[in-house]
Order: structure tokens, then C-alpha cells, then sequence
């Protein structure tokens, strides 16, 4: 029976924990900011959905007749004042309706608000450039009037 001496394996723990260690940080830091992509993509897509309902009643909190602009105007504030705080410029937000009047939306016709925000984590945003996208579409209940469609497109086919 020959015992093995150990000396020579003295550290090898260590050197095993100081290779391994930033892998696992990595991980761990990829999924905490994974989770806080998803959930800002959530929080668009509720916006989209708050936008789009606003858009199917015509009314905005605060303004019983708004245009196009007053409800972009609106999940703008939302956005800034909410947890994403990120700037959402005149071409991140899109209202749409499709119908059959390439003019004016009818009662029935669908309205979409899409939204497209630049990822608010710096740790993602300097390694790539992600656009976070959030989208909803609900019936018109309440078409706008003339006067009021500032701000309203004809969604592309």
C-alpha cells in the first residue's frame, strides 16, 4: 500500500474557486439583468395597453377630449415618472388605427399604440444596443372627432 503525498495538491481548492468564481458571477449577474429587461418590457407593454385603452374611449385622465398628441404626451409622462425613466422620443411611440377611412377612425376600427424604448441597464446598453418594444390593440368604443386627430396614423398594412 503506497500512500500518495499531499503535498502537492495544497491550494488546488482555491485555484478551482478563483477559475470558477467569475464564471458564476457572470451568470448571476446576466440573470439579474435578463429579469430586469423582461420586466420593462412589461412595463411598456401595460403602458401600450393603458395607451391603447385611452385611445379606444377617447378620454385621458385629466383631458375628456384628447388628441393623438395629448395620449402620446400621456405614456411619455408614464414613462418618465414610472421605473423605466428613460427617454422615449417622438418616433418611440405610435398611434395607429386601421380601417377602412384612411382619414378617420370609426367606432369599431382597431387602434395600436407601440412603443420603443432604448434598455435603461447600462451594463447591457454599453455591451449592445437592445431597443425594449411594448404593443397593444384594442376596438375603437369612441371614435375621435376631426378636430382631435393630431397624432393619429393610419397603421401600415
Amino acid at each position: 500500500m503506497r500512500h500518495r503525498s499531499v503535498r502537492g495538491e495544497r491550494g488546488q481548492a482555491t485555484v478551482e474557486f478563483a477559475i470558477v468564481i467569475p464564471l458564476l458571477l457572470l451568470l448571476v449577474v446576466g440573470l439579474f439583468e435578463f429579469g430586469k429587461t423582461f420586466n420593462y418590457w412589461l412595463n411598456l407593454n401595460h403602458l401600450a395597453n393603458e395607451g391603447a385603452r385611452w385611445a379606444a374611449v377617447d378620454r385621458v385622465p385629466g383631458n375628456q377630449t384628447p388628441t393623438g398628441d395629448d395620449i402620446k404626451a400621456y405614456i411619455r409622462s408614464q414613462i418618465l415618472t414610472g421605473e423605466l425613466q428613460t427617454n422615449v422620443g417622438s418616433s418611440g411611440i405610435t398611434l395607429c388605427f386601421d380601417g377602412a377611412s384612411p382619414t378617420q377612425p370609426q367606432v369599431g376600427d382597431a387602434v395600436t399604440v407601440a412603443l420603443a424604448a432604448p434598455n435603461p441597464i447600462k451594463l447591457l446598453s454599453d455591451v449592445m444596443n437592445i431597443t425594449i418594444r411594448g404593443k397593444a390593440t384594442m376596438r375603437l368604443e369612441q371614435a375621435p372627432t376631426a378636430d382631435k386627430l393630431a397624432g393619429w396614423v393610419k397603421c401600415a398594412s
